[in-house]
């Protein structure tokens, strides 16, 4: 409140749903997490200017629309598809495609807060396991030479 940006918005839940409670899952990666939410901002934003509609009142007010569901769609698919390129995959990111492309948060000082909120909480669960002597990852999940993004860290 103190800085008058929304640093709490829905994809920060399942967010920390999968850091806290599936650590080991490669999605809960700080490397998948971060990227996640970055490739997910930038083509929500990305969508907004591609179908005219930056300026324009989010679809709560406004309504759907043609080229709202064209952002929507458009943003979900070219993030999934690159989350996918990039071996980042992290789901919750999904929901902060669509708070962008549906006109929810589209000022670039909030985008940016979006970010640094999914950073804190990175931070905040890489401290965590560290203090607790977990194996989680810094950055990348650890994965074995046949390991696939579905599958589990192996164990120590």
């Amino acid at each position: 409140m103190m800085l008058r940006m929304p640093l709490v918005f829905p994809s920060l839940g399942p967010t920390a749903f999968l850091l806290f409670f599936a650590p080991e899952l490669p999605t809960a990666s700080p490397r998948n997490t971060l990227c996640g939410h970055a490739i997910g901002i930038v083509w929500g934003y990305a969508a907004l200017w591609l179908t005219g509609l930056q300026d324009a009142p989010s679809a709560i007010h406004q309504g759907m629309h043609a080229a709202r569901l064209l952002a929507a769609v458009l943003s979900l698919a070219l993030k999934g598809a690159l989350m996918i390129l990039f071996d980042v995959v992290h789901s919750p990111s999904g929901a902060t495609t669509l708070i962008i492309s549906l006109g929810i948060m589209t000022r670039p000082a909030h985008l940016l807060g979006i970010e640094a909120a999914i950073a804190l909480i990175v931070v905040q669960a890489v401290v965590t396991y560290r203090l607790r002597g977990v194996a989680f990852p810094i950055w990348s999940p650890r994965r074995t030479s046949t390991s696939t993004s579905h599958e589990v860290y192996p164990p120590d």
